[in-house]
Formats: structure tokens, sequence, C-alpha cells
């Protein structure tokens, strides 16, 4: 009897867990990243700042959520709760407002669907550029970036996401209106 993809997956997973193999964030190869973030041309510094993880390696101390903090202090923390680690990417101006977008694919325990958030500053705060992208393994290994601008239409940017469809991880795109 065949299993289907998806039960595989469930189980591997159980057992991956089972066998206390957990995954554990990787050291961000890029600790800290340069970019236009909230101020048209003046470089700033983000990092990562990752949660403490439990003796059994299975939970967080105080809830698992990575903060994006930058070394100017006059710049507001971003808090991306349901991740463990991450990497940071520059995206750069997606929204045509002079400024360099953050983008942020999360790590967790172990799995390899991962959320992409983007986050752009707009007046003084924080706030998503876009709803977050479902992501897979199998599209970062295909050097398929998650968001880029939108060349056919002013003010969108096309979502490239991961879907699990008829028992098969497919990549798909979308174009989307950014804030």
């Amino acid at each position: 009897m065949l299993i289907p993809k998806i039960q595989l997956f469930i189980l591997a997973n159980i057992a991956w867990a089972s066998l206390g193999l957990n995954y554990q964030p990787k050291p961000n190869p890029q600790p800290k990243l340069k970019g236009s973030f909230t101020i048209k041309r003046k470089q700033q510094l983000v990092w990562l700042i990752l949660p403490k993880i439990d003796s059994a390696k299975m939970d967080c101390i105080g809830g698992c959520a990575v903060v994006l903090k930058f070394a100017d202090p006059k710049i507001p923390t971003i808090k991306v709760k349901g991740a463990i680690g991450g990497t940071l990417y520059n995206l750069g101006d997606l929204n045509n407002d002079g400024k360099d977008e953050v983008g942020v694919l999360h790590e967790w325990f172990n799995g390899c669907w991962n959320a992409f958030d983007v986050y752009t500053f707009k007046h003084g705060f924080w706030e998503m550029a876009v709803q977050p992208i479902s992501t897979h393994c199998n599209q970062w290994e295909a050097n398929l970036k998650p968001i880029v601008k939108d060349p056919a239409k002013k003010g969108f940017v096309k979502i490239t996401y991961s879907a699990f469809e008829n028992n098969d991880i497919v990549f798909k795109t979308k174009s989307v209106a950014v804030k």
C-alpha cells in the first residue's frame, strides 16, 4: 500500500520529533543586515535576537518569537511571533517610497514550511507590506524569490508562494498591491 505524501510527511515529522532530533536554528549567515529601512539613503543595521529554547529543545522560554533589533535605538523593534530563528533579507524598495523593505524567513523546530514576512516602515511604525507568504524548502532550493516588484503594475509586487495541491508541493505566483 502506498502512503500518500502528506501522511508520509506527517509521520516523518512525528518520528523526527520523537527521536529528539529537533531542528535548531542555524546561526544567521548574515548576523547584521544593512539597508535604508527607515530613512532614504541612510544605511542602518538590523539583526535578529533569538528566543531562549528550553532544555528539552522542544519549546521556547517566554514565547517563540524573534526580534529584529536595529543599531539605532530610535528605530522600533519588530517582534516576529511563531519563529525560533530566521534569515533576514534586504528586499530593496518594493513600494517606491525610497526606503528598503526587510524580509524575514521564519525558522521552526522542524519541517520545511515557513512563513516569509515583509515589513515596511510607515509614519514611524513597522507594518506588513503584504500578507505573510507561505514558503517551502523546495522553493528556496529552486532559488524562487518570494517577492519582487511587478514591472507591469505600479504599486504591485509579484508574490511566489508554495502550496500543497494534489499530493504535491507546487509554486504559484500572483500580483498583489504593496503597502
